[in-house]
């Protein structure tokens, strides 16, 4: 009777476990599509070529296939150990966080890699050094559109995103000396008292491997390799968004300069700042076709939520499935070990 109660008493937690993860991961995704413009997704689908969507969506996932693979080239120096099919999982899993939740992805991803080599801190490390190659390579595509781009590009990017940011800055312009005089002192407060605290020394400890892990890609083998896959990871992601031009009748007469110009707005999307609640890149996406190219508003705007949402939605449909696959995977794992001993 006590092994059925216990029994009981398992099942009943892990209903309740489950259910809650279930409502919570429910709410998360009603935040993550409660902006979709769904109407317009129907009309565009109704009027484009699918094909191209698929192709889209198919430079997506090689997208991510090569951004797995350059990560790995990162995280091997950290945990040499690591499954290549945990670190897949985990990147598709911090991609539907990031879906859900903007920035979280990051941080849950490190999580799943938890090989006897690796600390949290260290894989942290990488995904810092991934995302600074990442606003490197922005910097540079922004330059080669505005070399290659019109003049109505250069224009738009002058109104629409070099001022908003400009008249940001030239209102709190005083948070990155203050920023910076605030860690100056942390920095002197933490040398001198980190030897009477244990805390502080394990604040030291985690910003000690989070650095090692930054500096991964020095020990890096193959940093040529990184960088063909850096540049194949931005080709593709041209490709994709050129793909939807193609499907799309409006717009299937422009040129690869222009899905250029248009994939540099895209990825400047989150340091401008955008009114309501229509979202950052969709905003500025509708913005640059309707001003550049003398098309509706509407137009772009469809155009902008054939590119997001598909993405969106796959993101959400793998990491799901990779998350799935992965505590699978663990849970076997697990039983295995007990086994053994």
């Amino acid at each position: 009777m006590a092994i059925f109660a216990s029994g009981m008493k398992t099942k009943a937690s892990d209903i309740l476990k489950y259910t809650i993860g279930a409502l919570i991961a429910g709410a998360l995704l009603w935040l993550a599509l409660r902006n979709v413009q769904w109407k317009l997704v129907v009309e565009g689908l109704e009027h484009c070529k699918w094909g191209f969507i698929l192709l889209m969506l198919a430079a997506n996932l090689a997208s991510l296939a090569l951004r797995t693979i350059r990560w790995r080239l990162l995280v091997k120096p950290v945990a040499p150990g690591e499954r290549p099919g945990t670190i897949f999982n985990a990147y598709c899993i911090g991609n539907m966080f990031n879906s859900l939740l903007p920035g979280s992805g990051e941080l849950i991803r490190c999580g799943f890699i938890r090989s006897s080599e690796a600390s949290y801190q260290k894989v942290l490390g990488t995904v810092l050094t991934e995302r600074i190659w990442d606003a490197i390579s922005i910097v540079v595509l922004v330059i080669i559109a505005l070399l290659a781009g019109s003049g109505e590009f250069a224009s738009f990017c002058h109104q629409r995103i070099w001022m908003p940011m400009a008249n940001g800055f030239s209102t709190k312009w005083w948070i990155i000396p203050a920023a910076l005089l605030l860690i100056a002192v942390l920095v002197v407060l933490f040398k001198r008292f980190k030897a009477r605290s244990a805390f502080l020394q394990k604040v030291g400890h985690f910003f000690s491997g989070l650095w090692d892990g930054f500096l991964s890609f020095r020990n890096m083998e193959g940093k040529g390799t990184f960088l063909l896959l850096t540049i194949g990871i931005w080709g593709l992601y041209w490709f994709g968004m050129h793909c939807v031009l193609w499907a799309m009748p409006e717009l299937c007469h422009l040129q690869a300069t222009d899905s250029l110009m248009l994939t540099a707005v895209g990825n400047l999307a989150s340091v401008v700042p955008a009114p309501g609640s229509i979202g950052a890149y969709h905003f500025l996406i509708a913005a640059a076709i309707s001003q550049i190219y003398n098309a509706t508003w509407e137009t772009g705007l469809l155009y902008a939520v054939l590119n997001h949402e598909p993405i969106l939605i796959s993101h959400l449909i793998l990491g799901t499935v990779c998350y799935i696959l992965e505590k699978a995977s663990k849970k076997r794992n697990g039983r295995s070990s007990v086994k053994k001993d």
